[in-house]
């Protein structure tokens, strides 16, 4: 499966298109907003599902969170197709430096929720339809144009949810996800230390002490353990082809895999599978 983070233009307006199907996996560094605006898709975020969204459904994710976006062939549509709109920070600054006194008394608390559904509307859907000529021919909006749209935006959110101001012009450092909910729902993925750091809002040697305060294990080693016991979990409940477990668990190399499991099970995969066949 495909993984995408190419931007169209300034890391402010992506599509992501899948004529079959595919996952694409974004690493949302500034808070977006994701519009279906053809087919649909199955969206995960952090590694755990959300929902199913289809054609003019749209969703808000804050920023330093990681989104997969899971397509299926659909053969009343020719292709799935999302529209990502970013807010980059020093658009977000500029617009809070101009706010009224009376808008900053909303600015409370930020909410610690990862993404927030929106409910389409004539003015959500008139925003994203603006995109239309540039995402069918595959062109980059003009920077100015662009920057006018993000403000566009930044309007309707805070229209339609008081709170978004708080989440929106939240400036301060990133908040921490919990450590261990995070490394489960997301082991699979070949993710490096710095990325795990990162998207769990700490620096890496903050994460590694964290870390340490809830395993015994170094992280690398922890998560090879958690997939080699997922491994054991599906060779013995499923009838998976052994390759396809070992791909599904992000494991790139069968001798690799097969040496690894047999260390920690004293057993080979096929002998489990064969365990799990036995009357």
């Amino acid at each position: 499966m495909p993984e995408s983070s190419r931007p169209n233009t300034d890391e402010v307006f992506v599509t992501c298109r899948h004529d079959s199907d595919g996952e694409s996996i974004y690493y949302i560094r500034e808070n977006a907003l994701v519009y279906v605006a053809a087919g649909e898709f199955d969206i995960l975020i952090d590694g755990k599902g959300v929902a199913n969204f289809k054609k003019r459904e749209c969703i808000f994710v804050r920023k330093d969170h990681r989104m997969t976006l899971i397509s299926y062939v659909n053969k009343n549509v020719d292709y799935n197709l999302a529209v990502f709109l970013f807010f980059p920070r020093h658009i977000l600054f500029d617009y809070y430096r101009n706010l009224q006194t009376w808008d900053l008394a909303v600015v409370t608390t930020p909410s610690d929720r990862s993404f927030i559904n929106i409910s389409a509307s004539s003015l959500l859907i008139s925003l994203f339809d603006s995109f239309k000529p540039y995402w069918e021919k595959n062109q980059s909006p003009e920077p100015h144009w662009l920057r006018l749209k993000v403000l566009e935006a930044i309007k309707f959110l805070l229209l339609l949810d008081k709170p978004m101001y708080a989440t929106l012009f939240d400036f301060a450092s990133r908040w921490r996800l919990d450590l261990m909910d995070f490394m489960e729902s997301n082991y699979k993925y070949n993710l490096s230390l710095e990325q795990l750091a990162h998207y769990t809002g700490r620096s890496l040697a903050t994460f590694k002490r964290d870390f340490r305060k809830i395993s015994k294990l170094p992280p690398a080693k922890w998560i090879i353990n958690r997939r080699l016991h997922e491994a054991r979990h599906l060779l013995s409940s499923t009838d998976w082809p052994v390759y396809r477990i070992m791909s599904h668990l992000g494991f790139k190399n069968f001798s690799h895999f097969s040496r690894v499991y047999h260390q920690l099970f004293d057993e080979t995969p096929t002998a489990t599978r064969s365990k799990s066949n036995e009357p």
